[in-house]
């Protein structure tokens, strides 16, 4: 399995982590994914990018995601709820009545859309190949 690979160099890390010392191994030298603990992953999700994170997030099993889950902030938490909720609201004019003309959509809307209807489609096609494959092994 391809093993993320993070720097997470001290200097590198924001001041508000700063105050409990160095993060992650403890070392201030690159660390894979997989060799942090639950604390060092929560404590790095805040300053990971939008791309690392679905990355890496596509990469975790099930047992590594609900253990992030459980620890990160209530805000992180409602985040991940949040995620693929669409909030385009033309002109805050609330709820559209039958017969408005549907609203136009920017670039940057359509772009957001598209990228989340592509996570949804790889977040089902892995829980998919993950139950055909328990099911495959269950048979044997």
């Amino acid at each position: 399995m391809l093993l993320a690979l993070l720097t997470t160099c001290c200097a590198a890390a924001s001041p508000a982590f700063a105050q409990d010392g160095p993060m992650c191994n403890r070392t201030c030298t690159p660390a894979e994914w997989q060799s942090l603990s639950v604390q060092e992953r929560v404590d790095l999700w805040p300053v990971m990018t939008q791309e690392n994170r679905r990355h890496i997030w596509m990469l975790m099993d099930d047992a590594e995601k609900r253990a992030l889950r459980e620890k990160l902030r209530p805000i992180s938490r409602e985040e991940f709820r949040r995620h693929f909720e669409c909030s385009i609201d033309p002109k805050g004019l609330g709820a559209m009545e039958p017969g408005d003309p549907r609203p136009v959509m920017s670039p940057m809307e359509r772009m957001h859309m598209r990228n989340q209807i592509i996570q949804v489609h790889q977040e089902f096609m892995h829980v998919r190949s993950a139950r055909e494959n328990a099911r495959l092994d269950g048979g044997r």
